[in-house]
């Protein structure tokens, strides 16, 4: 049976546009969302606040995406955290690396809409996401 309470994310990145597209569109399915904009700042929230997943780019500054990983791994609260590393296109290397820290998936950007659905339902299951209708990068940022 699907839960009815709202998957609580973790969007891990930096103050951008993408940061601005992928809030409305993690809220468009229906989810709580609280930001972090550098990886000290992940640390913080996951000891502070319960999630459900983490969904964190690759390249956050003062701690960067993998360190960030490897702490959150570490942490009793973070050993079963679901993480999925946003990654650009152009740095698929980063896929390996990020495998090898402990993300469990990942995501390639620019990000398409079906796509963020897809892994969010994949690792949060018991939740019920909202339709992707006008979940793109310009339905969003409008």
């Amino acid at each position: 049976m699907k839960s009815t309470a709202k998957p609580r994310i973790l969007l891990a990145e930096q103050k951008s546009i993408d940061h601005f597209i992928c809030k409305k569109m993690l809220t468009q399915l229906g989810c709580d969302v609280d930001t972090a904009d550098n990886g000290f700042h992940v640390i913080d929230a996951i000891r502070e606040q319960r999630y459900d997943l983490v969904l964190a780019c690759s390249r956050l500054p003062l701690l960067n995406g993998m360190e960030t990983v490897l702490r959150i791994r570490g942490m009793t609260q973070g050993r079963s955290l679901p993480l999925i590393m946003m990654v650009d296109d152009n740095r698929i290397d980063e896929v390996f690396l990020s495998v090898s820290a402990g993300v469990n998936d990942f995501l390639l950007r620019p990000m398409a809409g079906y796509k963020l659905r897809e892994l969010l339902a994949k690792w949060l299951g018991d939740f019920d996401l909202g339709a992707t209708e006008d979940l793109t990068p310009q339905a969003a940022s409008a």
